[in-house]
């Protein structure tokens, strides 16, 4: 079961050690290409200088969903590995300030770049409130959890 702890030098905090899943790292190197890929071609085609279909064509949309939803298994799945241990409360705080500092800069630029459709609550925001909620869902059995996941779905 994890734990929150103050810090990863107490002499009760859990053993943090950066322990490394090649997989993982592929796999969000990938995503990050991808999701680059996907923006350039958007900024391409709003800008004038090419012609993407991408609300439109299924490929376009197939993708943007498998990036996203690749961003968010990945998301969860390290916040599971990170658990194991313990979670490291100034590291999770520090990742989370991070997430809500993006977060909130995407809307600021957005506003004033589109003030006609500003992102309020975008890929960023929802990250940071999933790894809340997903800490508190950290401790529940994954029984409890699948039944969660089907009532949300449902």
């Amino acid at each position: 079961m994890p734990t929150l702890s103050t810090s990863s030098t107490s002499a009760n905090a859990p053993t943090m050690t950066a322990r490394r899943v090649g997989a993982i790292d592929v796999a969000r190197g990938v995503a990050l290409l991808a999701m680059a890929l996907y923006h350039g071609s958007w900024d391409l085609t709003y800008l004038g200088l090419a012609d993407f279909d991408l609300f439109g064509d299924p490929l376009w949309l197939a993708a943007r969903t498998g990036i996203l939803g690749s961003f968010l298994l990945l998301s969860g799945l390290s916040l599971t590995l990170a658990a194991e241990g313990g979670i490291d409360r100034r590291r999770f705080l520090r990742r989370f300030a991070l997430l809500v500092l993006a977060a909130g800069g995407v809307t600021a630029v957005s506003m004033v770049m589109f003030p006609d459709s500003p992102i309020v609550f975008g890929v960023l925001h929802h990250m940071a409130v999933a790894s809340l909620l997903g800490l508190a869902l950290l401790r529940l059995p994954w029984p409890a959890l699948l039944l969660l996941g089907v009532a949300v779905i449902a």
